[in-house]
């Protein structure tokens, strides 16, 4: 399940997306609002990458799970 919402949190996503279907980043909104949306939400995505990481490797080196 830690694997899947890894590889979940690694594709390519967005809040919001152009004109032609593109997902717009942080850095190429104007609005202040949905800029900040961006951003918490990529600090956010990369502390849950992190931890999932960490877990899976301390789990993984742990042995089987009791």
């Amino acid at each position: 399940m830690l694997r899947r919402r890894l590889a979940f949190l690694d594709a390519p996503s967005s809040f919001f997306y152009d004109a032609d279907g593109r997902p717009v980043a942080a850095e190429q909104e104007d609005n202040p609002f949905r800029r900040g949306m961006l951003l918490v939400a990529r600090a956010s995505g990369a502390a849950e990458r992190a931890w999932l990481a960490e877990t899976i490797t301390r789990l993984e080196g742990s042995g089987p799970a009791r």
